[in-house]
């Protein structure tokens, strides 16, 4: 995990392998795990805030411990100024050949998405909340709203086609790193 700007980046490479691919999720998910971690911690007079299993679901005897797993607390206090990027990185010897990474910008107190780096413009999701510090000024410089919400309300998806691994995730590369040249031919600005 490497930071820019303070705002920590989390990067995510892209593999053809499964065994590959999986140790690629695991190290994003451990890498967002330890930085919201931090950040709860923080809020929490360095302790690192955990709600136990069975602190949600009381065991089947009164007073017993039902305790499998333990899940970290996001923080609490509604600062909409952090956030994190992941950078999606093509695999090594690509047969679509290596290309600049893709930056996902995302929400540290929800994990929402918000948009992405393109052309070192953020294209922002028309409902994203990038915080009070950014000003209207800097707004208008360094970012760009979408025609779209993050939301999937109206989208006719297929959840059973959902490709969470290599071609899936290939596909969100090639979309979004060539999201510029599309909106051009498009006519939208």
């Amino acid at each position: 995990m490497q930071e820019s700007g303070g705002c920590p980046y989390i990067h995510f490479r892209l593999y053809e392998d499964c065994q590959r691919m999986t140790s690629s999720y695991v190290q994003m998910v451990s890498d967002i795990k330890r930085h919201v971690s931090h950040l709860a911690a923080a809020e929490n007079q360095g302790v690192v805030p955990i709600i136990s299993a069975g602190q949600i679901f009381p065991g089947p005897a009164a007073g017993e411990a039902y305790c499998k797993y333990k899940t970290l607390v996001l923080p609490s206090v509604p600062n909409h100024n952090m956030h994190f990027v992941v950078v999606l990185h093509t695999p090594p010897n690509w047969a679509g050949g290596t290309r600049e990474p893709v930056r996902l910008l995302f929400a540290s107190q929800n994990l929402y998405l918000l948009g992405f780096l393109h052309g070192n413009i953020w294209q922002t999701l028309q409902d994203a909340d990038l915080g009070t510090d950014i000003t209207e000024a800097e707004k208008l410089q360094w970012t760009r709203p979408l025609p779209f919400k993050g939301n999937y309300r109206g989208l006719a998806g297929d959840p059973s086609s959902l490709d969470m691994w290599f071609h899936g995730q290939s596909d969100t590369y090639w979309s979004l790193s060539a999201f510029s040249s599309r909106r051009q031919q498009s006519g939208a600005c």
